[in-house]
């Protein structure tokens, strides 16, 4: 399963080039001409059950403008011009200050239980705990002291 990026764009050009490029890392592409055209995608279910990041790439440079976009709860910014590398690194912080895998991971903190592409994963419970730990913190800095006293991993290793 491909990750869905909306891509905003108003510069024919620009757009075909940001869908061509993020279509051929793997994302599934949907676009927009218009701020409203996208809000109406979206309002009417495209993209409506993915936690997608918001990354802006506006016409406009004005700092009043970027603060807008950035309180209204984009991600982030990218200046025009910019590479596809660029964007590309923008995105994967993005996904990962959203806590977004790429590879389909499920957790069930409640069942207790790890999916991936459909299948389960079979974790020890030491496993499951740090990564239920780092899922509860998704977007935060975690700290190796907080990671083995918070789940019972430093008492264990400190024993054995």
């Amino acid at each position: 399963m491909s990750l869905r990026i909306l891509v905003v764009e108003d510069d024919r050009e620009i757009r075909a080039m940001m869908q061509s490029s993020l279509s051929v890392e793997g994302f599934e592409v949907q676009t927009a001409v218009s701020l409203s055209e996208a809000r109406a995608m979206l309002k009417h279910a495209v993209l409506k059950h993915h936690a997608l990041p918001i990354l802006v790439v506006p016409a406009r440079h004005q700092a009043a403008q970027k603060i807008q976009l950035l309180d209204a709860g984009a991600d982030d910014y990218l200046s025009k011009p910019f590479s596809v590398s660029e964007l590309l690194a923008r995105i994967r912080v993005a996904l990962r200050h959203r806590g977004t895998a790429l590879d389909d991971l499920k957790v069930d903190l409640a069942l207790r239980v790890v999916q991936s592409k459909g299948g389960t994963l079979h974790l020890t419970p030491t496993e499951f705990n740090l990564l239920a730990r780092l899922v509860r913190s998704a977007g935060r800095v975690v700290t190796h002291r907080q990671l083995l006293t918070e789940t019972g991993v430093g008492y264990r290793l400190a024993v054995t």
